[in-house]
């Protein structure tokens, strides 16, 4: 009969519990009978970590009578339940009408059950400010994935000298957060160092640094 056919737990699933519920406490199923099984008393329970497969290994016993060893696979189904987290407040260092990459030292965001290409940075740019992809630097883009920061393919321009802020979301499809970029956007100064006339003698030549030299405090 089913009360008689029994099963032993020979080895526990790594990423979760087996428990039994027929008593008022759930305890964890070390055995457990045919009956039990069809009456649904036996359930698995996953620990919640990003594990997606485990697998627990059972021996069928009647009386003196054992079976082999026989595993079960579980396969467990994600959750988005994770919020994306900003791993630092964001800032980026600029020149005035020069593009800048932008790089995972400005974005760096974590999300245990999100990919990096699904997490998603949407940009609330003012006039004279744009991001866009290395690929089409001309063209603004609202928005772009923490794979395409990680991988260097962002690109910050301004127009605007000067420090501000930028608001942007944060998102992983499902739950998101607001913050902002700071942004430190320096004037590029052009400032002549030296024009003096240039003497040259009649089919001579001579240098034009000995006359003219300029500085700037663009690195």
């Amino acid at each position: 009969s089913h009360a008689r056919l029994q099963f032993l737990l020979e080895e526990p699933p790594k990423h979760g519990t087996l428990l039994n519920t027929k008593h008022f406490h759930e305890t964890t199923a070390r055995q457990f009978t045919q009956s039990d099984l069809n009456k649904d008393l036996i359930v698995y329970v996953h620990d919640g970590t990003e594990r997606f497969s485990d697998r627990f290994v059972v021996v069928a016993r009647v009386g003196d009578t054992m079976s082999r060893p026989m595993p079960v696979d579980v396969e467990v189904h994600p959750v988005n339940d994770q919020k994306p987290v900003l791993v630092a407040q964001p800032q980026l260092d600029c020149w005035q009408f020069v593009p800048t990459n932008v790089t995972s030292t400005t974005f760096a965001s974590v999300d245990n059950d999100t990919r990096s290409s699904d997490l998603i940075y949407t940009m609330t740019t003012s006039h004279g400010d744009h991001f866009s992809l290395d690929s089409t630097p001309l063209k603004s883009v609202n928005g772009f994935t923490q794979s395409d920061i990680d991988s260097g393919r962002v690109i910050f321009y301004s127009a605007r000298k000067g420090v501000r802020t930028i608001q942007f979301n944060l998102s992983d499809g499902v739950n998101q957060l607001t913050s902002v970029l700071t942004v430190n956007v320096q004037y590029v100064q052009i400032k002549v160092l030296k024009n003096t006339d240039l003497h040259v003698n009649a089919s001579g030549q001579s240098a034009l640094s000995d006359s003219f030299r300029v500085g700037t405090n663009f690195p």
